[in-house]
């Protein structure tokens, strides 16, 4: 008797169990159906896109019912695909601007979150800008962001950009950073995190964003015209979670920092600077002004070699993103 009551309880038990588990995957269902897809393409793993990040682990997307999806997609491909509708948004500064120049494409930047993060880094017999005179620099390729970024360095801090041999190195901040430490070239330019981990190991850091007058935009989020026209309801939930994000950023510097060391695991020192440097690189509102974007549009032409000119209206619409900075009061 003692042995089928056992089974007995052991069995409602499990019926519970099942009930429970349905109940609980019927909820679970009904809360996604509940939630919007947001999917954003952005280029590369790195502190430029950590307001995005912050905005997905803090859950500021999920306040909005969007389930955010982030797609690693280089740039030309990225915007292509938000142009076939397989991607919503696509987070880049350059991207967007080459396709407007090349070939007139329907997209907009619709916010504008940093500036370029990259710092000139030297091997550790290097001293100066103009040590690197007959010197080579590493760059993923000639008149890219990186290349562009450090003659601006380079300029600021009295070296002759021409009387160096900058080389091409496809790829990433991984790849550079590989090529200096194999000696194979005499400098590069990188973002936060690797510049501090290169100082530890000796290397010496040239100069970097701060050294610039007008700063060269990196991180920007775009649309297609016809998500524009036809979503303003989905971006404005996107850009409300960005700007959430941003202001959570610029305001919580001991968790932003917990977060980047969880991210990319990195020491707390390494974050902690890689965060003091990106802070004044960093928007407060969504937005730069119309010289600074100009500025980076001009840099972006010379680099592609195109002489075509083009309003900012065609290039940027932050029509919505005006409407989240009134409602979140950061205007």
């Amino acid at each position: 008797m003692h042995h089928w009551r056992s089974i007995t309880v052991t069995n409602k038990v499990l019926v519970s169990f099942i009930v429970l588990s349905v109940s609980t995957l019927l909820l679970s269902q009904s809360v996604s159906a509940q939630m919007e897809k947001a999917i954003i393409g952005y280029p590369s793993r790195s502190y430029n896109i950590l307001v995005l990040h912050v905005a997905e682990v803090k859950g500021f997307f999920r306040d909005e019912k969007l389930d955010p999806v982030i797609v690693q997609i280089g740039g030309g491909t990225g915007i292509t695909a938000a142009l076939s509708g397989d991607l919503h948004y696509y987070w880049n500064f350059t991207a967007p601007v080459v396709g407007v120049l090349n070939q007139g494409l329907p997209v907009k930047i619709i916010a504008v979150f940093n500036t370029l993060l990259h710092q000139v880094v030297a091997r550790p017999e290097i001293k100066s800008a103009v040590d690197l005179h007959g010197k080579k620099f590493g760059v993923t390729r000639i008149q890219g962001p990186d290349h562009l970024q450090a003659i601006g360095i380079l300029q600021a801090k009295g070296a002759d950009p021409k009387n160096i041999q900058f080389v091409n190195f496809a790829g990433g901040d991984p790849a550079r950073v590989l090529v200096l430490r194999k000696g194979l070239v005499d400098a590069i330019a990188v973002s936060p995190p690797n510049p501090y981990t290169l100082q530890k190991e000796g290397y010496t850091v040239i100069g970097g964003p701060r050294d610039l007058k007008i700063p060269n935009l990196a991180s920007a989020l775009s649309a297609t015209d016809q998500r524009l026209k036809q979503r303003p309801d989905h971006i404005k939930k996107v850009l409300r979670a960005l700007m959430r994000g941003l202001q959570f950023v610029h305001q919580n510097r001991d968790d932003t920092t917990k977060i980047m060391m969880r991210w990319l695991n990195e020491s707390q020192e390494i974050a902690s600077a890689s965060y003091d440097t990106l802070l004044p690189e960093l928007s407060r509102d969504g937005t730069f002004s119309d010289t600074e974007i100009q500025h980076s549009i001009e840099g972006i032409k010379m680099a592609i070699s195109s002489t075509k000119s083009i309003s900012l209206s065609q290039i940027r619409d932050f029509t919505i993103l005006h409407q989240v900075q009134k409602e979140l009061g950061v205007r």
